[in-house]
């Protein structure tokens, strides 16, 4: 694995009630805690079985805290353990288990496929599939195009829909990392701010593997010029580095 950077504890924010707060519902934490370790069933949907061992408020809140993974407008419809085994894993266990690649997502994709070729895998790009090799074969494709290939019209049932927007927005000190509508399933998230810890642990690593090579032995300064930005997840941070060192 390439180096990470784990998430900020702070900054998050929820929106219920109509407002913006600091705390989720303070209802929402027993319940919560009953909740966990449970096995949620398979055949019964998600806001009907937290509305078993709780009560519908709870039910709706957690349903729209799932949007964020599920992507889906209303994850309250969904199989009861295919979303509370991602919001046990993901919200309630001790530490968060997102983590940011330091020097962006693409370090994790060429570590993967260096990996992969040192296995003996055979890796083909730019060439479309017209043929499946002898399986075993895992088919990942949208429904249409596994249609084509795999020859078969029954693949058509509902699917996620997912619009991604990228805002540029002027930023101000206590600016949140995280906002979580408890409504409508919303998500806003501030990458910015995990960004920069990670381009300064990509610096300070970069550093250390120069030390550890040169003779010379001058101290380096943290800064927008010291930040790698040739990758393009990395480049947008020098603007909030700026802002920041002044």
């Amino acid at each position: 694995m390439p180096p990470v950077a784990r998430p900020p504890l702070t900054g998050v924010r929820f929106r219920y009630s109509g407002a913006v707060h600091r705390t989720p519902p303070l209802s929402l934490i027993p319940p919560g805690l009953r909740l966990r370790g449970r096995v949620a069933p398979v055949d019964q949907d998600f806001r009907s079985w937290v509305t078993d061992h709780a009560d519908e408020r709870t039910a709706n809140f957690l349903s729209a805290l799932a949007g964020v993974y599920t992507f889906y407008h209303d994850p309250g419809e969904l199989s009861a353990a295919f979303v509370w085994g991602r919001t046990q894993r993901l919200l309630l266990s001790p530490r968060p288990a997102a983590r940011f690649i330091v020097g962006g997502w693409t370090n994790l994709v060429d570590a993967l496929e260096r990996r992969a070729r040192e296995l003996g895998v055979q890796i083909i790009t730019g060439e479309r599939v017209d043929a499946l090799p002898d399986p075993p074969v895992i088919v990942a494709l949208e429904l249409r195009d596994a249609q084509t290939l795999l020859k078969d019209d029954t693949l058509r049932w509902p699917s996620g829909r997912t619009v991604c927007l990228d805002l540029g927005l002027r930023d101000q000190r206590g600016d949140p990392w995280i906002v979580s509508d408890l409504e409508s399933a919303g998500w806003i998230e501030r990458y910015t701010s995990a960004a920069y810890l990670a381009a300064v642990i990509e610096h300070a690593v970069s550093s250390s593997r120069l030390s550890s090579t040169s003779k010379s032995s001058s101290a380096t300064s943290v800064g927008p010029s010291a930040i790698n930005c040739r990758r393009r997840s990395s480049s947008t941070i020098v603007p909030m580095l700026r802002r920041r060192r002044t």
